[in-house]
């Protein structure tokens, strides 16, 4: 070996297992390597292919490919000691059979197939496989496997191999395209750093194997790269329109250049800051433009309306990317793209974006463990999108009118270390006392600003209750910001609330009202909500409070469900397919079992009046939530924002699972309710995290992305019942003072100083003597 490469190796295999036909050697490193099989646990440090020139032979790895030499293997080949590990044939030395030691260099130009397969040099114009043929009318290509030689100009180059592709787009010049809508004209090459430099608007012929990387076609084992031309004949863009005819018609642009003839919205900015991925949806079937929904969200889960709205989503999605690959370098990319670097634009879920062109690929768009990864159509510009305000921002919630106001608001995993500045990295929280004290300045704004009289908490730490606690820390901090003591928390006499890491937690005002006197703070721990290692939903809380003055009572029910993502184990919580996710059985389970707890007066008080609010894990319409309803809650989201209403973005799709729910006791007292969208409309990037997000991204003065869920609120008028019916004076009691009110505004009109509303008995906008002939028989029925 060492006489003839001049190499000394490091291994010597004595078995001879080379024979005279394809394979592919790889270098692996393992512990656990069985026999000669490879099946994926590996690390393959090194590979190369041998091709004998046999057409549908299989090449692994991604091996750069040598052969045929004549009618024989080359005699040997060895890597160059100083060349660029590219993933190509020009890496290599190849030895000749005189057993004279002489071995040159492979050239990058050496064609590796004449477009029939075959393995004669070719140059520029020389016959070539047209892309659309590669391409095929399927999803895969007819020609997978197979060694091809392609021609095409260079519509999208992201060569880098640090934080791009590895490649580029190539497509058939205009003259050769085949005109047939079914078969795509593009084609990506996988070149992993070959060595030739291209640019777009170039010619080029490229050789290498057809291959399909998780759904992707590309030309991959790149033999050869020449430029043929520079700022060559034109490849121009396809027109599209979406939302395509049926889920998957983008396959038929894969790998080209396309012009959006329409502007698209943005749908879901979670994965911006991690992977430079926006959600984008197209205007419907219909031409009107919006975000996504949820199916289940606008209608119960497997009716024909909720699988009508699935099918239409998936044809209205399409994913805006940045021409980096998702892998060590292409994670977390700086400056963030579309934010642009600091002090960034504000790019919000319901924004808009116009001049999209770009190049279409297949591939990763979640954050999914290997394997269980979703992939879909992207596009990668080639020109720089225009983006349009479409939601802006909103500095406090929309008014809900009421006396008093009730919140809910997940505060995604405040936990407070020990408390005294030490206990980090927390468990689910912050990482740092920094991290802690970014979180907390964007959660107390948020409260400031809702100004709410009660708030419902959810993933607060179950640390308890004393002067460290969270919640403790928490209520400090807001009263800090206010300068006063202004907040209290409902502290149950209890060293933790359940048995999770999270809890559900109270906050009021006790200016305004208190907890209500002979009632108990109480909590559900049998049953469904049975706490302990193999507990399902978080231990609610119920406490009922009295309105300062005003001697009112309201019932508060703060829950927080079990997840989606998760699963119990429990036989049927596996999801069922039809859009409720893991665990739908469950938390049906808890609704039905919390409604009936709720009928025996928990905390001892008599007042119906009942607020069912937190983080429900579960869209308007799904099965929870219909039990809710079905036992006599009325949804006040609905009722307020009907279908528009959201809290949360999933996969592209805005739904709400943070509710607020009323007795039916308590439908005409509620003035008002609302979402404030200050927290899922927002790009992750921007939040407390040091982990992945780039700095200067986040503005600890502003509450904008202090968690994932947005907060909701409610109005209450706990006097808003009806008035009584002839009194005019208002002093509750239809009497002789009625008669002399009335009578001072006879002959008065809306508008006029003497005129009384109560007083037009007939609401016809003035007071006559119709209205004391209607005022009269009142009187005379008074109690």
């Amino acid at each position: 070996m060492s006489a003839q490469y001049a190499i000394t190796p490091d291994l010597a295999i004595n078995s001879n297992f080379f024979e005279n036909s394809s394979l592919t050697v790889a270098l692996v490193k393992t512990s656990s390597l069985a026999g000669d099989s490879v099946t994926g646990d590996e690390l393959v440090i090194d590979a190369l292919a041998l091709n004998d020139g046999d057409s549908g032979d299989s090449f692994f790895f991604d091996a750069p490919v040598i052969g045929p030499d004549g009618p024989y293997f080359p005699a040997g080949a060895s890597r160059n000691v100083d060349g660029l590990d590219s993933d190509s044939a020009s890496d290599f030395s190849i030895a000749s059979f005189s057993l004279d030691g002489s071995h040159s260099p492979m050239s990058s130009g050496t064609d590796g197939g004449d477009g029939d397969g075959g393995g004669s040099v070719a140059s520029c114009g020389d016959p070539a496989e047209a892309i659309w043929a590669i391409q095929g009318s399927g999803a895969t290509s007819p020609q997978e496997g197979q060694a091809r030689t392609v021609e095409g100009i260079v519509v999208g180059d992201f060569q880098s191999t640090t934080d791009g592709l590895k490649g580029f787009f190539i497509q058939e010049e205009d003259t050769q395209a085949d005109g047939d809508p079914t078969t795509s004209d593009g084609l990506f090459v996988y070149d992993n750093g070959f060595g030739v430099d291209v640019a777009e608007g170039d010619l080029v012929r490229v050789s290498g194997t057809v291959t399909e990387y998780y759904g992707l076609t590309q030309l991959a084992s790149v033999a050869s790269v020449e430029v043929c031309a520079t700022n060559a004949a034109s490849a121009t863009p396809a027109p599209l329109t979406l939302p395509e005819s049926v889920n998957g018609e983008l396959e038929r642009y894969e790998g080209m250049q396309v012009a959006l003839q329409h502007p698209m919205t943005v749908s879901q900015n979670y994965f911006l800051g991690r992977y430079g991925q926006l959600t984008l949806s197209s205007p419907d079937d219909s031409g009107q433009a919006g975000r996504l929904f949820k199916p289940t969200n606008q209608y119960p889960a497997g009716t024909p309306e909720a699988v009508t709205l699935a099918e239409a989503n998936a044809r209205r999605l399409l994913i805006l990317d940045d021409g980096m690959d998702i892998g060590a370098f292409g994670d977390n990319p700086e400056p963030v793209p579309y934010l642009g670097p600091v002090p960034p634009m504000t790019l919000r879920a319901g924004d808009t974006v116009g001049n999209l062109v770009g190049v279409i690929d297949f591939g990763r768009i979640n954050s999914a463990p290997p394997g269980e990864e979703a992939r879909d159509y992207r596009l990668h510009p080639t020109q720089a999108p225009v983006f349009s305000e479409g939601n802006p921002r909103k500095a406090a919630p929309e008014t809900v009118n009421g006396d008093l106001t009730v919140a809910s608001f997940n505060v995604l995993n405040y936990f407070n270390g020990d408390g005294l500045g030490g206990g980090f990295p927390t468990a689910r929280g912050a990482d740092t006392p920094e991290e802690l004290e970014r979180q907390e300045r964007k959660i107390v704004q948020a409260l400031v600003a809702m100004d709410a009289d009660v708030v419902g908490l959810m993933e607060i730490e179950n640390d308890g209750y004393g002067p460290n606690s969270a919640i403790a820390n928490l209520v400090d901090a807001v009263n800090g910001a206010l300068g006063d003591t202004v907040y209290d928390y409902v502290d149950p006499g209890t060293s933790a609330w359940g048995g999770d890491a999270i809890a559900v937690g109270l906050i009021y005002k006790p200016a305004r009202v208190d907890l209500a006197g002979g009632t108990s703070v109480v909590g559900l721990e049998t049953g469904e909500f049975t706490q302990g290692p193999d507990q399902r939903h978080r231990k609610p809380m119920v406490a009922t409070f009295e309105e300062k003055g005003a001697g009112e009572r309201f019932t508060v029910v703060v829950n927080h469900f079990k997840s989606k993502g998760s699963l119990t184990g429990i036989p049927g919580d596996e999801a069922q397919g039809d859009g409720q996710g893991n665990n739908n059985l469950s938390r049906t389970n808890a609704a039905n079992a919390l409604a009936d707890w709720l009928t025996t007066a928990p905390t001892g008080s008599d007042d119906p009046d009942i607020l069912v609010i937190g983080d429900l894990n579960a869209y308007a319409e799904e099965d929870p939530i219909l039990a809710l309803e079905a036992a006599g809650y009325s949804d006040q989201i609905e009722a307020f924002a009907g279908k528009a209403g959201y809290s949360y973005i999933f996969d592209g799709e805005a739904g709400y699972l943070d509710h607020a729910l009323v007795s039916e006791t308590l439908v005409d007292q509620v003035t008002g309710a609302t979402e404030w969208h200050i927290n899922t409309d927002e790009p992750a990037v921007i939040d407390y995290d040091q982990n992945f997000n780039p700095a200067g991204y986040y503005d600890g003065n502003k509450p904008y992305r202090a968690s994932d869920h947005d907060p909701v609120l409610v109005g209450l008028d706990l006097g808003g019942v009806a008035p009584l019916e002839g009194d005019v004076n208002g002093d509750g009691a239809v009497d002789y003072g009625d008669f002399s009110a009335l009578s001072g505004a006879l002959g008065s009109v809306a508008g006029d100083v003497t005129y009384l509303e109560s007083a037009d008995i007939d609401g016809d906008g003035d007071v006559d003597f119709i209205d004391y002939q209607a005022w009269y028989p009142l009187y005379q029925a008074r109690d």
